[in-house]
């Protein structure tokens, strides 16, 4: 379980969304709900498709930017940094899981690995090291040289999964990260992000439907009706 004595990495402040829709209604989809995440705890994200977990994983890890609310990472607004600032800080802080890999089809795993060094200005001979390093750690030492097209559903997250950590981030953010695979293959995604946790130091916010992974985790909350709820008492404000 987390310890609360642990220093706060990522917060958000009253968080809102709203999408407009295409008669010009107004969808609220996140309701100036707030949440405090401590360094080193695992949080699962869950609820019913559409409610917008998705959504507030984008804006925690700034891909999007909320309508109204603050989101602060390590006590620095990300609204007030700059863009490049904040690109600075998804490269080299946040790492991102997808439900589907996104892997560059005519690179090895290997070079897709490197990639986030690579663009962050790495020397070539240091992000490979550290690609090795990884794909060893995540059981594909073997398949370094494989294309995405030559490896199986599994392996290709277990790619994604090392990629997402090449810049040794201090937040790992994953959404739906086993979806896609089948049960047996999505145990062992599970079992295999909580040891990369464990050698990374890290901190994980997973979207998930698998009761198995949110079960894993030291806190549960779900997204329901725009506001997060955690033990099944409803709060605007989960800390």
């Amino acid at each position: 379980m987390s310890d609360t004595s642990e220093p706060l990495l990522l917060s958000g402040l009253e968080l809102g969304k709203i999408f407009r829709g295409g008669d010009g209604s107004e969808v609220v989809v996140l309701d100036q709900l707030s949440i405090d995440i401590m360094r080193h705890e695992v949080i699962a994200i869950v609820g019913s498709s559409g409610t917008g977990k998705s959504t507030l994983l984008q804006i925690l890890g700034g891909l999007d930017r909320p309508t109204n609310g603050t989101i602060s990472f390590e006590g620095e607004s990300l609204e007030e940094i700059g863009s490049e600032n904040l690109a600075r800080i998804r490269n080299q802080q946040i790492g991102f899981v997808f439900q589907f890999h996104h892997l560059l089809k005519d690179f090895s795993a290997l070079e897709n690995v490197m990639m986030p060094k690579i663009i962050g200005g790495c020397p070539p001979a240091l992000a490979e090291d550290r690609a090795r390093l990884l794909l060893g750690q995540v059981g594909l030492r073997d398949r370094i040289k494989h294309r995405p097209s030559e490896l199986s559903g599994g392996e290709q997250q277990r790619v994604a999964v090392a990629r997402a950590l090449c810049n040794e981030p201090k937040l790992l953010l994953a959404d739906e990260p086993s979806g896609n695979l089948d049960s047996q293959t999505s145990d062992e995604l599970h079992h295999l992000l909580f040891r990369m946790r464990d050698i990374c130091d890290l901190t994980m916010v997973i979207v998930t439907h698998s009761k198995q992974l949110a079960g894993m985790a030291d806190r549960i909350l779900e997204l329901r009706n725009g506001k997060l709820w955690a033990d099944g008492r409803g709060a605007t404000s989960v800390r």
